[in-house]
């Protein structure tokens, strides 16, 4: 099995972000030929303030950047790991994975239980756990 990672810098510019992994994606398949590609945590949005975060996210299956990471499976029949993006299930938040086939079928999806919250040695604070909820085990 080939595997291979796309590595990125996501920002909070959801169109830039899906551009950019869009590129990278084509850019591995064609030069490494991948069975599985897999994406980076928070690859179509991050950074931004919490009301930012929640417009950034996605109802499953109906989200752009869901949608466009179903097709890139499909159109190269290869398997992809979609990192991570922020769904949006009624008024809940998750910060969730999903795992496509090679005919763009979702085959796994997780959301994040164990949330990032740190307070790092100069007292400043990140905490997901403020905009997302965390999943269940």
């Amino acid at each position: 099995m080939r595997v291979a990672v796309v590595q990125m810098n996501s920002t909070a510019d959801k169109a830039a972000n899906l551009a950019q992994a869009r590129r990278l994606m084509e850019r591995a398949v064609a030069r490494e030929r991948p069975d599985l590609l897999s994406l980076p945590e928070t690859f179509a949005f991050i950074g931004g303030s919490r009301e930012a975060r929640h417009r950034s996210a996605e109802c499953f299956p109906d989200g752009e950047a869901y949608a466009m990471l179903r097709e890139f499976a499909r159109r190269h029949r290869l398997y992809l790991h979609g990192g991570s993006m922020f769904e949006r299930d009624g008024e809940r938040f998750y910060n969730t994975t999903v795992v496509f086939d090679r005919e763009g079928n979702e085959v796994a999806r997780y959301r994040k239980i164990h949330l990032f919250d740190v307070t790092t040695p100069d007292g400043r604070t990140y905490s997901e756990s403020d905009f997302v909820g965390r999943g269940e085990a």
